[in-house]
């Protein structure tokens, strides 16, 4: 796949890159060999690609070359075109908004619901680890504007209670 870019590079890299160079995207897992030159061949394999960071539209992408860890951050253009504003939890009457930037991992209450003081409402996903967003008071879920898999920055409204 990436046979025609090795010229290219060792040119310079000037003007652009061959086509099949960046038509189709890596699976996770898939590995390929990209020969640098005449006995140098670099092995990459695809290991995992980061959440979308909705500030600038980046992701982080983890490779193995030739078994060496790496990562690096790539622009999703996708990303800027499915930015979502939240409401923010600052402004709704019984509102728990989210401690930090995060993923929503799971849901532990929906509409409707009575839940204690200290009752988990929400698990979110940062930095590699789980926080769990508590009730803040007793009451009734009235709003849960969030789902599993939505990104959140902090503030933005993950409960709200009556």
């Amino acid at each position: 796949r990436f046979s025609g870019l090795a010229g290219w590079r060792r040119g310079g890299g000037g003007g652009t890159p061959p086509p099949r160079a960046y038509i189709e995207p890596m699976e996770l897992g898939e590995e390929i060999s990209v020969d640098l030159e005449p006995g140098k061949t670099l092995g990459i394999k695809l290991v995992a690609v980061g959440q979308l960071n909705i500030k600038d539209a980046t992701r982080e992408v983890f490779f193995e070359f030739n078994g060496m860890p790496r990562s690096v951050f790539v622009a999703d253009r996708a990303g800027k075109l499915n930015k979502v504003s939240r409401p923010k939890a600052e402004g709704v009457l019984g509102g728990v908004g989210a401690p930090m930037p995060g993923v929503v991992f799971e849901t532990k209450v929906k509409v409707g619901d009575t839940v204690e003081k200290g009752a988990p409402m929400v698990i979110l996903s940062a930095m590699k680890m789980e926080t769990v967003v508590a009730a803040p008071t007793a009451g009734k879920v009235t709003s849960l504007p969030v789902t599993a898999g939505d990104d959140v920055q902090a503030g933005d409204l993950l409960v709200a209670l009556d």
